[in-house]
């Protein structure tokens, strides 16, 4: 019987234990301490706001709740040492009930039950800051008007608004790729030249990407092309002596150099360069794709072969084999 009553307990976790009515007796309502840390201040009307803070049990009891203006807060650390809630706009208008300004009561309840009020946040509602004309320009990094598929490598997006939208958030999103520091944005002005802000751009995945901001109904989009490595077509070639053919490098972005390994009995050229001897990348018929020229020598007597290796500006690469047997 024993052995089974401890496999039992093994295996249910155990509930907290009771309080005395001595032990609850003893809690004041001046037991749990606390503070908003954020909340308080000038906030837009038609935004959500968001409390957060801390509290702390004196007599180390557990707290059961943190509520803000009666709503519950997400306890975010050990015993609501950090919580967070936030309060909807409809919420915060009703409490302000036509006023500019209201108190949003922080009050803890504690595991006897008993409610300490922790702080109160103090909230002017401001006019909504108007978005009236929203723009977005992508700008790669160099002389480029694309990005390589490296997440290292990253375009500034300027997103810009009116003057009177300084202060406002601009929320982002990407259609494939990554915004440095998260996905909304805070305009900065003067009020007098456009408002605006920069954030990085990259992705680690070729495509074009379309990148949207908007704020309230004001949308703005544009686009950037994203490369991966040039991709020589055909990578892989064996010729016989005498052999005259044509290797293409394809790049959404732009070929900067090619080059081959020195074999006797091959050449590889661009336009007509002995990338052997000095690397070159030469659009030879003006269809913006990168032409190389293959000839093997048609007394060819002992097998050879080559590496031809095409870079672009931010060393991504492509690469091709040739081999020629007599």
């Amino acid at each position: 019987m024993t052995r089974i009553l401890l496999l039992l307990l093994a295996g249910c976790p155990l509930a907290e234990p009771p309080l005395s009515a001595l032990d609850c007796d003893e809690v004041r309502v001046g037991d749990v301490v606390g503070m908003a840390t954020e909340g308080s201040g000038p906030h837009p009307g038609d935004d959500a706001l968001r409390v957060s803070g801390w509290a702390s049990h004196q007599r180390g009891l557990t707290i059961r709740t943190v509520e803000v203006a009666g709503l519950e807060a997400d306890n975010e650390g050990f015993n609501f040492d950090a919580w967070s809630a936030t309060v909807p706009p409809p919420v915060l208008l009703q409490l302000a009930d036509g006023e500019d300004s209201l108190e949003l009561e922080v009050v803890a309840t504690d595991v006897c039950g008993v409610e300490h009020v922790v702080d109160e946040v103090e909230v002017v509602l401001t006019e909504p800051l108007l978005v009236e004309r929203l723009e977005l320009e992508v700008a790669p990094p160099g002389d480029e008007d694309w990005l390589p598929a490296l997440s290292t490598v990253a375009a500034q997006v300027v997103v810009s608004a009116n003057a009177e939208a300084a202060s406002a958030t601009v929320e982002l999103d990407a259609s494939l790729g990554d915004f440095a520091g998260g996905n909304t944005v805070t305009l900065a002005g003067d009020g007098l030249d456009d408002a605006s802000a920069t954030v990085l751009f990259s992705s680690g995945e070729a495509g074009t990407a379309l990148l949207t901001a908007s704020s309230g109904e004001e949308v703005a989009t544009a686009t950037v092309r994203i490369a991966g490595p040039p991709l020589l077509v055909p990578d892989l070639l064996a010729l016989a002596p005498g052999a005259l053919t044509s290797v293409q490098v394809l790049s959404d972005g732009r070929v900067d150099r090619c080059e081959a390994t020195a074999a006797s009995g091959i050449l590889v050229t661009s336009g007509g360069v002995d990338i052997s001897i000095t690397p070159a990348a030469v659009d030879v018929d003006g269809d913006g794709r990168v032409d190389l020229q293959v000839e093997v020598e048609a007394g060819l007597a002992v097998a050879a072969s080559v590496d031809v290796v095409c870079e672009d500006p931010y060393g991504q690469e492509g690469s091709a084999a040739i081999s020629a047997s007599p």
